[in-house]
């Protein structure tokens, strides 16, 4: 049985989420075994976000998931099942 490692990564920004991913895909670690810290009440770091359907949202700073700006992050979470979309493209 192969010993699976605990990682630890600090803030709940894209940079986390990315890791978290690629340790997922790369380094076959369990989803389980990986755990994000945020200081904050929100996870996304700069590109968290508030609002709702009715009223619209606002990312602050202005920041935008645009497809243009953030190709790689979009190729690389579209590899990843979630709660709406149970099989990614990749599965």
């Amino acid at each position: 049985m192969k010993l699976q490692p605990t990682i630890y990564l600090i803030g709940g920004g894209l940079a986390s989420m990315a890791a978290a991913a690629y340790l997922i895909q790369d380094g076959h670690v369990d989803g389980k075994n990986i755990h994000i810290f945020e200081g904050m009440k929100i996870l996304g770091g700069s590109n968290d976000g508030a609002g709702s359907i009715k009223d619209g949202f606002v990312c602050r700073g202005g920041r935008m998931l645009n497809e243009e700006t953030y190709e790689n992050f979009w190729e690389l979470f579209d590899r990843i099942p979630s709660l709406d979309h149970p099989r990614s493209k990749r599965n």
